[in-house]
């Protein structure tokens, strides 16, 4: 899903339980959140407070905060 933030982040989940934010004009990962020990299922991104919520396969929602991990870009 792309950020509705920074248009240029891609978020992507994994079956590790990774949440990867991607650069898509280079490719580059920008940060990698961990946090759910099994697949992540869904996620969504909350617009104003600048989060995003995982839910995953081990019956645990991550927040995670994305409040200025993209200003240097």
């Amino acid at each position: 899903m792309f950020s509705q933030n920074h248009p240029q982040i891609l978020y992507a989940a994994s079956t590790l339980g990774d949440l990867q934010c991607i650069d898509v004009r280079d490719g580059k990962v920008v940060k990698t959140f961990r946090g759910n020990t099994g697949p992540i299922n869904d996620f969504i991104e909350v617009k104003p407070q600048e989060i995003v919520v995982t839910a995953g396969e081990d019956r645990e929602c991550r927040v995670f905060d994305m409040r200025g991990i993209f200003s240097q870009l």
